[in-house]
């Protein structure tokens, strides 16, 4: 939800408050990239308020479709404990993935952030992550419930 009516905004924040509109309606039919964005936009707190809980969930459902970005943001999110539990194997899976999916600069960070978070992990957790990341399949379009 907005923090304003978008009449009553200023000209950045009404461009925020459409966007929003437009990425809701685009992510609610199931679009992974409106998803990642109206993830990014609860994360980073545009043109609403912030919430952690909110992003991971669209973040989530972007990220089971395959978009790289969204799963990078919510391996970000697992290591972070920000709006889940923290945890490293998960962290590392989604990490991997979004590798996997990523190109240039963007995918040598993701790389450098998992290989950061396999520094904290036991052999087996590593383990671990890599066979879940090994398994996932993607799914195709996650309707917002």
């Amino acid at each position: 939800m907005s923090k304003f009516p978008v009449g009553h905004l200023a000209d950045g924040e009404r461009e925020q408050a459409e966007a929003l509109q437009l990425y809701r309606l685009a992510a609610e039919q199931g679009v992974a990239g409106a998803q990642c964005r109206l993830g990014v936009m609860f994360a980073q707190g545009r043109g609403v308020t912030p919430d952690p809980g909110e992003s991971v969930r669209w973040f989530r459902l972007a990220a089971e479709q395959g978009d790289a970005e969204a799963q990078g943001a919510l391996g970000l999110a697992y290591a972070e404990g920000r709006g889940v539990t923290k945890d490293f194997v998960m962290a590392h899976m989604w990490m991997t993935l979004a590798v996997a999916g990523l190109t240039g600069p963007t995918r040598d960070g993701a790389f450098r952030f998992r290989e950061s978070i396999a520094a904290m992990m036991s052999a087996e957790a590593v383990a671990k992550a890599d066979i879940l990341a090994e398994r996932w399949k993607p799914t195709s379009g996650h309707k917002a419930p």
